[in-house]
């Protein structure tokens, strides 16, 4: 390595572009290596939601089923569907309502 005083402008600017291009090649395999890992996780989470929907619509239907034989079941089949409706509004407004105070940030 040559003293300092030796270093000319251009061995300076061959350094600074050097370690630029070596802190690119870093970040692209950093950014490699998480998109593995978000790609697992998110096909694990996929299928979790996947089989928890189904779960879900077991329920639904077999309570469904089970107030049918008290009420007459379109009745029991509308209040579902507006027990539900209902709930999803109430997670949109907190929804919005989380959006909006992380916005605020």
């Amino acid at each position: 390595m040559r003293p300092v005083s030796q270093i000319g402008v251009g061995d300076a600017v061959e350094r600074v572009y050097d370690a630029g291009h070596e802190l690119v090649l870093r970040r692209l395999d950093l950014l490699a290596a998480e998109a593995r890992l978000l790609a697992r996780s998110g096909v694990a989470y996929l299928l979790a939601g996947i089989v928890a929907l189904i779960g879900w619509l077991y329920l639904v239907a077999g309570i469904v089923e089970a107030l049918s034989r008290s009420y007459p079941r379109a009745n029991v089949e509308i209040a579902a569907g507006a027990l539900h409706a209902l709930v999803a509004f109430g997670l949109f407004a907190l929804a919005a309502r989380m959006t909006r105070k992380w916005a605020q940030r």
